[in-house]
């Protein structure tokens, strides 16, 4: 499995060879979270075809589990670190599991709680890990000292909200996997999805059930973006959007919106018609989540602000320059769509966590 690295950063590549699957899962997610690319195998035999395959050298291999028959392990070891040292110019670091233990797990400053939602400490711990033993890994982790959703919105009249549950439905994420598998293809799916740390849903027999129950955590939806955008054909963000379309058109298709309910927004105004949408569309997210941490509100100049607190495909990733919530915007062309207003309407995202850090993101609706 190769992968086009589609966006403008190089994204660092670590091989993974562990036959633990409940710990590649849980290294796996925070290492995608942080923007590295991880090679996941389960035997050293693995890991050289999977390393002939890669576009970009990697930083380091970690080791864990290894499977029985320690002599062609051992082999196949070698010609890989062989490999993959020529590849490099020297020696190739090699990270052990156990290594990663070491050192006290970071606590998270008391008075950023109320304004954000930071990963887990268990992440926080493998992050911190992996850091002191590759420097090329450290990144800036600090949220930004201002940002209009903390700093803005209290003055429109929208308080910072923080979720609790940190959790959605399953079946919000059963109908965004199984778009985003349709879109990879089956063949390349349970690759690309045990790289991004969640190899529990390589098939779709293993997908959530379609009901309301909150067993999803937030960053299994981040896990998730970071591996439609590295598998994305052509342009990421337009990749991306058009998942976010199709995922959010297959729900409003199940909701099948009547006749009369059509012919009733042909007598509205564009602005009650925005008003309406967005509040049933707040109201829906609000549901994914089991919490209140969407709100939206008109600016003086005609605009609208949507703002989505801890926000799902965002939560607990590294910081990036440009907004990257390409997938709610591909939600938002759905339901305009919906509406009859994608034409006269646009959507873009004028503050996102992945900037910031604060968990939260704000978008804005303007006239074309």
């Amino acid at each position: 499995m190769t992968y086009g690295f589609g966006m403008a950063k190089v994204q660092p590549v670590l091989i993974l060879i562990d036959g633990d699957t409940a710990r590649v899962r849980r290294l796996t997610s925070a290492l995608t979270l942080a923007d590295v690319v991880v090679i996941v195998a389960t035997s050293p035999y693995e890991a050289v075809e999977r390393s002939l395959r890669a576009q970009v050298p990697p930083l380091a291999v970690i080791l864990g589990q290894l499977p029985p028959g320690q002599g062609a392990s051992d082999m196949m070891l070698t010609r890989l670190f062989q490999r993959l040292a020529q590849q490099r110019g020297g020696p190739m670091p090699v990270v052990t599991l156990p290594e990663l233990a070491r050192g006290p797990v970071p606590r998270i400053p008391p008075g950023l709680v109320a304004i954000a939602n930071l990963p887990s400490s268990e992440t926080s711990a493998v992050l911190s890990g992996l850091r002191v033993l590759l420097p090329e890994l450290r990144m800036d982790t600090h949220p930004a000292e201002r940002s209009r959703v903390l700093d803005v919105l209290p003055g429109l009249g929208l308080e910072p909200r923080v979720a609790v549950k940190l959790r959605s439905r399953n079946s919000h994420f059963r109908q965004v996997l199984t778009t985003a598998q349709a879109m990879v293809g089956a063949e390349r799916w349970p690759t690309i999805i045990t790289d991004a740390g969640l190899g529990q849903y390589r098939l779709p027999r293993d997908f959530p059930p379609d009901d309301d129950e909150y067993a999803i955590p937030a960053e299994y939806l981040s896990c998730l973006n970071r591996a439609m955008e590295l598998v994305a054909t052509g342009d990421p963000a337009v990749y991306l959007r058009r998942w976010g379309d199709a995922a959010s058109q297959a729900s409003l298709d199940k909701r099948n919106s009547s006749m009369v309910t059509q012919q009733a927004i042909k007598l509205l105004s564009e602005s009650r018609i925005i008003s309406l949408t967005l509040n049933a569309y707040t109201r829906e997210l609000d549901e994914i989540r089991g919490e209140e941490l969407h709100r939206w509100v008109q600016l003086p100049d005609g605009c609208y602000w949507l703002a989505h607190y801890s926000n799902l495909y965002a939560y607990g990733r590294a910081r990036r320059t440009q907004p990257n919530c390409h997938v709610w915007l591909g939600s938002l062309d759905a339901t305009l769509r919906l509406v009859h207003l994608q034409e006269s309407w646009n959507v873009r995202e004028v503050e996102c966590a992945c900037q910031t850090l604060t968990g939260h993101c704000l978008f804005q609706l303007e006239p074309r």
